[in-house]
Parts: C-alpha cells; structure tokens; sequence
C-alpha cells in the first residue's frame, strides 16, 4: 500500500511540472489551404486573421499565429534532426577497358553500392508563454483570453509596416530554446489589424459584410444545386 501511496505521489509530481502554456496554440499549421495575411470570419472568434513566417531559428523553423479580439494564437515549430540513417544506393561509374576480341578500348557503365546519409527529421511545437509588443512608444503584453480594449487599439493604430514582436517562453530546456525571441509580423498582416481590432461599430459593419457575401455564396449554391 506504500508503495502504491508513493508512485501515486510521484505521477502527481511530474505532472504538475509539466509546462503550461498561456498562450493557446495556433488552430492552423503552416501547410494548411488557408488565406493568409486576410481579414476571415469565424463563429466562434468574430474577425481574424492567419499569419505565417520561415526562417525564425533554423532554416527550417517557422511560427503560425490567429490574430482575433477573442484572443492570439501562436505555435513556434523547432525543427531538428531526430537521427541519420544510412542508406545504400547504386551509383555507375564510367571506366574504360580494353576489349581483346575487338582489340579497342570501350566505355562501360560499372555498378558500385554507395552509402548515402539521410536526415530523419522530427520537431517540438511550443507556445510563447507572453507575446510583448511595443506600439508608438507604449509596450504591451498578451498572455491569454480575450485582447483588452487598450491593446486592441494599439494593435489598430499600428504604423503600416513590419513589427517586430518578443516572445518570452518557459519551463523549456534551454538546448531547444532560447527564453526570448524576436520575430517579425509582416506588413500585410499588421494591415488587417485594422479591421481585426477596430472599434465595435467598424467591426459589426465588417462582420455583416462577411456574413452578407457568405449567405449570397451559399445561396448561389442552393439555386444551383436545384437548378440541376
């Protein structure tokens, strides 16, 4: 029974310093057939937009983030090499010999096995912990739940032009890493930041828009449909 109190202590334990990200991650990958840089719309999250971006760490890293009033999501993918395999291949050489039958020299393709190296590739998903902005000379900092009004201003009235955000992580081992990066959001995106975090009158006139061309799209598919 003791030792059964004690293994039911130490899973508690190691579950309790499992990282816990604030942040929620994106709902989106960076493959996805999705529009990019575009004011969408969302039952569930009003107005949003996806962005993405390479090269962040390694070549092949790369973030995802969901920007909406209801909340900011980012996923920061670390590529790395998991393991090498070796792998045999056939290459042919070309060499020369000289044929007594024929008494000339010939060209013939000989076989030769040739260990090739392959990259096994495998990567980590983390969240940034705070995402931290500074926005005409005022800093702010998103965590979780819904953007506050200050910050959604901010993020309106944003310069037209990229803007380089800090992402501050925790309880992630430093060789993955690092506790604070800075990347970049495009212009583009920050654009639609306009529309994403304007003032409820905007927003509802932008939301109708939205709504008005989705009911005239699904209408002209059920006139369609009954047409045939």
């Amino acid at each position: 029974m003791k030792k059964k109190l004690l293994a039911i202590l130490a899973l508690l334990n190691t579950v309790s310093v499992l990282p816990a990200f604030a942040v929620e991650p994106s709902l989106v990958n960076y493959g996805d057939r999705v529009s990019w840089s575009e004011v969408e719309y969302s039952e569930f999250d009003g107005l949003y937009v996806n962005d993405r971006h390479t090269g962040i760490g390694g070549d092949r890293d790369y973030f995802v983030s969901q920007w909406s009033q209801s909340g900011i999501r980012f996923t920061f993918r670390d590529n790395f090499v998991a393991s090498i395999s070796i792998v045999p291949r056939i290459e042919y050489q070309s060499r020369r010999r000289y044929n007594h039958r024929r008494e000339e020299w010939e060209d013939i393709s000989v076989p030769e096995t040739v260990n090739e190296r392959v990259e096994n590739w495998g990567y980590r998903d983390y969240s940034p912990t705070v995402i931290h902005f500074s926005i005409n000379g005022e800093q702010y900092s998103y965590a979780e739940g819904k953007v506050s009004p200050e910050m959604a201003n901010a993020l309106a009235n944003a310069p037209a032009k990229n803007m380089k955000i800090r992402l501050e992580f925790s309880d992630t081992p430093q060789y993955d890493l690092k506790p604070l990066m800075e990347v970049e959001i495009g212009q583009k995106t920050v654009l639609t930041w306009r529309k994403v975090f304007a003032v409820s009158r905007d927003r509802t006139e932008v939301e109708r828009t939205i709504n008005r061309n989705s009911d005239g799209d699904r209408t002209e598919r059920e006139t369609g449909e009954s047409s045939r």
